[in-house]
């Protein structure tokens, strides 16, 4: 069906995903099916390492399933040389489990019997985490990609047997399962935690694992018409708090700190400011308590998620956990003064808006006004002359 770059093809495949969710039945099929054709590729694959080892000069090859790309263009070499090809099945399989529905039984899954490549199109095929087979097997892709991300964590190959359209069919799960759910997910997120070796963690996996948790940006940008919907949003991240602060791998866990606060990601972006949102001051107190735990561990993210969730929305309650961010973050002097000047535009647009539109506001509480001048005497220290100016006017008037 594909017919140029008019996105068709996206159209429809979000069409098919939508029905298979709310037909098991059918879904039921498709998940067999793609199980029975990663199994094939899988077969085809170690068929095709076999014979590679037959020839000199590859009597050493050692083949790993899934940690290696793809040996198609060993086919052309068995053509080349008249011996028999892989017989593939992949018709019979469409015949016997996509058509006439026949279920499959398998008691331990293990995923070097099946290709990675294919198998992560299963994972959006309509079935949930109820069913205890889907669990394992998606399970066992996410531990294979976290895998996959360090035996190349070298060489950076890993994109050729797991691509980016591929680690995006895993995302989109996670994200409708856990953000976009109407649940807890406690069950779902601990999929992402139970028996996961973080001490493997490459920045790959990290992203991967920020990529999913990024989605809690904007949900919790447009819930601002629904409370319950809202505080879904903090249980959740409240429950994954309690998971990430037990990895006891210090760095993975300091990088995913930033999911904690609702950190802008690669793909969570973009210019929101004809969006309409607003706060509660009990949303307020949430986004302090959390950019107060974890800004201080990355500043500039913290800035731009500030902006992001628009400042004007957020002024002037949210000084008090700038504040206290950037006086735990000045401890590390050069690396803070760095950040605050990475993010100059954003720091000028938060001093500026809360001397012109917020002081009265300020002035009324006392916490505000002495979160507001610590602010303005630390950018001061960093030889911030806007800064200066700006606490001169707000003593005075």
């Amino acid at each position: 069906m594909y017919t140029g770059q008019d996105g068709s093809v996206d159209k429809l495949t979000i069409s098919i995903k939508k029905y298979l969710l709310v037909n098991k039945k059918l879904a039921q099929a498709v998940f067999y099916t793609i199980i029975k054709l990663a199994e094939d590729e899988m077969n085809h694959q170690k068929y095709n390492a076999n014979f590679i080892k037959t020839h000199e000069g590859y009597k050493d090859f050692v083949y790993v399933p899934n940690m290696q790309p793809g040996l198609s263009w060993a086919d052309r070499d068995i053509k080349n040389e008249g011996a028999e090809s892989y017989d593939s099945q992949r018709e019979a399989i469409f015949t016997k489990y996509l058509f006439e529905e026949e279920n499959i039984q398998i008691e331990e899954f293990d995923i070097n019997n099946y290709d990675i490549s294919t198998l992560c199109y299963v994972v959006n095929c309509g079935l949930n985490f109820d069913n205890e087979l889907f669990e394992k097997v998606i399970h066992s892709v996410l531990t294979c990609m976290v895998d996959i991300w360090k035996y190349h964590d070298r060489d950076y190959d890993g994109h050729k047997i797991v691509d980016t359209f591929q680690e995006q069919e895993l995302v989109e799960l996670y994200r409708r399962e856990v953000i976009e759910a109407s649940g807890d997910a406690k069950t779902v997120i601990d999929t992402l935690f139970n028996d996961i070796d973080f001490s493997r963690f490459t920045s790959e996996a990290v992203e991967f694992y920020k990529d999913i948790f990024g989605n809690f940006l904007p949900e919790f940008f447009d819930a601002y018409v629904d409370p319950k919907r809202r505080n879904r949003c903090k249980k959740k991240i409240l429950y994954i708090e309690q998971k990430v602060a037990a990895i006891d791998v210090e760095n993975v866990r300091l990088q995913l700190y930033q999911s904690l606060m609702f950190s802008v990601t690669r793909y969570c972006c973009g210019d929101w400011s004809k969006c309409r949102t607003t706060y509660s001051f009990t949303d307020k107190q949430f986004l302090n308590e959390q950019f107060s735990k974890y800004g201080k561990y990355h500043v500039v993210k913290l800035l731009e998620t500030i902006y992001q969730l628009r400042i004007d929305e957020l002024l002037p309650e949210i000084l008090i956990s700038i504040r206290n961010s950037f006086r735990d973050a000045k401890t590390e002097s050069t690396k803070f003064a760095r950040d605050i000047q990475e993010q100059k535009s954003i720091v000028n647009m938060i001093i500026l808006k809360s001397f012109v539109r917020c002081s009265d506001m300020i002035k009324e509480d006392q916490e505000l006004i002495t979160a507001y001048q610590d602010i303005l005497e630390i950018l001061i220290d960093l030889n911030y002359e806007e800064a200066a100016v700006i606490l001169d006017e707000f003593r005075v008037h």
